[in-house]
């Protein structure tokens, strides 16, 4: 049983690469907002840093070569984490555990000990990117071949 424990004690399981499903709760995958023919938003979620920052990479490739550009570049470029914590509380359980009448000392005094809780941390990269001609990639030293990120093993260039 403590090897089953300590089996899932390690990295998260890698996450399929996919659209964002926009829900009520922090997800996971790629959106992006255009905000003119050549200047894109590109957002990439994962419970991974490394993966979020790959495969934001990835889409800004993928918008790109959509678009018909070799290459792209990154004017800015970050990471947010975002913990999400999960549980099977229901809201027509009592809140308070306690005895009698009394106040609670602290917010674990108003949650069951018999319920499930669970913590994700998701990893939102992000960053504006604008897309770039061979001319343009030349006098540009942060310029990034589409094709360079597209080889990469497991990536495709759709969609």
């Amino acid at each position: 049983m403590l090897g089953a424990f300590l089996a899932g004690c390690g990295a998260p399981t890698p996450l399929p690469y996919q659209p964002m499903a926009f829900m009520d709760k922090p997800s996971y995958g790629y959106a992006e907002a255009p905000k003119d023919a050549l200047h894109y938003q590109v957002f990439y979620s994962d419970n991974r840093e490394a993966s979020a920052q790959n495969f934001l990479e990835v889409r800004a490739a993928q918008i790109a070569r959509k678009a018909g550009f070799p290459y792209f570049v990154f004017d800015n470029r970050g990471t947010k984490i975002v913990t999400v914590t999960e549980s099977d509380i229901t809201l027509d359980e009592p809140r308070h555990i306690g005895i009698g009448a009394h106040t609670p000392n602290n917010v674990n005094d108003w949650i069951p000990t018999h319920h499930a809780m669970a913590a994700t941390k998701y990893y939102y990269a992000s960053g504006d990117i604008s897309l770039l001609t061979d001319a343009q990639a030349k006098a540009n030293a942060k310029a990034i071949p589409v094709a360079e990120i597209l080889a990469r093993p497991g990536v495709t260039a759709a969609p």
